[in-house]
């Protein structure tokens, strides 16, 4: 096995993928907060030239998972049991993904 250093350039090529992620308060639940932040991140990542997005801790239970897949985002794969949910125990997390 060859291991080398790092060159600068490496990790400008994988620059192109936004990351994103954040959290509705569920009282709030229901209301568009969550869609209107997707649809605004969506963009603004279009706009700024990225070519794809992904949220990486979607915990699988989560009804925002419907959301992200209704805008597009699939499920690229599940760390089961990484998360601690309240009332289901272990529960997976999703990493999802978008093409922009």
């Amino acid at each position: 096995m060859l291991i080398r250093e790092a060159a600068a350039d490496d990790w400008s090529r994988a620059a192109r993928i936004a990351n994103a992620g954040f959290m509705v308060d569920p009282e709030r639940t229901g209301e568009g907060a969550g869609r209107a932040l997707a649809e605004h991140v969506l963009a603004a990542a279009a706009a700024d030239g990225y070519r794809g997005m992904v949220f990486n801790a979607v915990v699988e239970t989560n009804p925002a998972v419907v959301l992200w897949t209704s805008l597009g985002f699939t499920v690229l794969g599940t760390v089961p049991r990484a998360h601690e949910h309240p009332r289901h125990g272990p529960v997976g997390l999703h990493i999802m993904y978008k093409a922009l």
